[in-house]
């Protein structure tokens, strides 16, 4: 039973949202700075959505490039990363859709039950990521596998939508 409650924390931790892709320390090339709306209206805009796609292909890349792979174990990056992707995409799609319209402040219940129905929702897509993940991860030598630890970082690739505790928070965990 502790399973249910942990799953819950976890997927709190990792949140729905690759907005966090976009949120640099010093919000760098930002429009929005530190406003939370802006921020999201830009992230689904397509300029918001090529360079959220932009950091995580270079983070992609950079891992790669630290892990130093065989051309077999390659063709094995190539596959994970690939689905790692389209999880992330849903991912993505099921924050937009559980995001409430500019200015509605739904019932602190109704907002509570929005986000447990996104959990439930989000939950076989985090699911489908992590037997990736370790499916990849099974191939790695234990000295990549550490590398791997170090390096892929879940809160960039996946963000902090749901439940999360604002930016201070987030600045406050790098």
């Amino acid at each position: 039973m502790r399973l249910i409650p942990s799953l819950a924390i976890a997927a709190l931790s990792l949140g729905l949202s690759a907005a966090a892709l976009a949120h640099d320390k010093e919000t760098k090339g930002m429009p929005f700075g530190h406003d939370r709306e802006a921020m999201h209206a830009y992230m689904q805009s397509p300029e918001g959505q090529a360079q959220m796609q932009q950091r995580l292909d270079n983070h992609l890349d950079k891992v790669r490039e630290a892990l130093k792979l065989s051309e077999a174990q390659d063709k094995d990056w190539q596959a994970f990363t690939t689905s790692l992707k389209a999880d992330l995409a849903q991912l993505r799609q099921l924050h937009s859709q559980a995001r409430p319209a500019d200015g509605e402040q739904p019932a602190l219940t109704t907002r509570l039950q929005q986000r447990l129905d996104g959990m439930r929702a989000a939950l076989p897509v985090l699911e489908h990521a992590l037997d990736g993940l370790k499916g990849f991860y099974a191939g790695l030598s234990p000295e990549q596998q550490a590398v791997l630890d170090r390096q892929l970082r879940l809160r960039a690739l996946v963000g902090h939508g749901f439940g999360h505790g604002g930016h201070e928070a987030h600045d406050k965990q790098r």
